[in-house]
């Protein structure tokens, strides 16, 4: 693989990951901010023509500055996420909220380290983001597997319920 398509490819990854994330917080939350969700596809899909459109030097220049631009998305996401969570503290806002700080967070330290604007940073040369992916994935994992127990917890319940009325009749 071309160093110009593996590059290309990171860098829309981490793009669209950051969509892909926003759009699970919307369904985790039962919201539907149509706006939201397409401005941040354009968004993606605007930075993959550039990635595209750019050869390496190019690239390597303006990749810091497209992904600053691209923290509004985390940023909402976490702004939103952590008034949902005072507000309900529910478990999972609060765990989602939690985990996204942590991935904005990585995001930040990796966009300063690529920057150079913290040069201390760039001694380690040690990116961080791609290990909060892991982390995301097993509060999802998490999250999928107490709304499957519940979900079975409720049809064995109305399966008691259903057999007691079946006997009435």
């Amino acid at each position: 693989m071309s160093a110009k398509i593996w590059w290309w490819l990171v860098h829309t990854m981490i793009d669209t990951f950051n969509l892909c994330v926003l759009c699970f917080a919307h369904r985790l939350l039962h919201v539907r901010r149509v706006w939201v969700e397409r401005a941040m596809v354009a968004a993606v899909i605007t930075t993959t023509s550039l990635y595209a459109l750019w050869d390496l030097p190019q690239l390597a220049k303006y990749n810091n500055i497209v992904h600053s631009v691209m923290l509004i998305w985390p940023c909402y996401l976490l702004t939103w996420l952590i008034r949902i969570a005072v507000r309900d503290r529910t478990t999972d806002a609060v765990v989602f909220s939690g985990c996204i700080a942590l991935l904005f967070a990585l995001g930040v330290h990796d966009v300063f380290l690529n920057s150079l604007a913290m040069p201390q940073l760039w001694a380690t040369r040690f990116f961080l983001l791609q290990f909060g992916a892991p982390a995301m994935l097993l509060v999802m994992v998490v999250h999928l597997a107490r709304r499957l127990n519940s979900a079975v917890g409720e049809t064995r319940s109305a399966n008691v319920r259903l057999e007691a009325r079946v006997d009435e009749v």
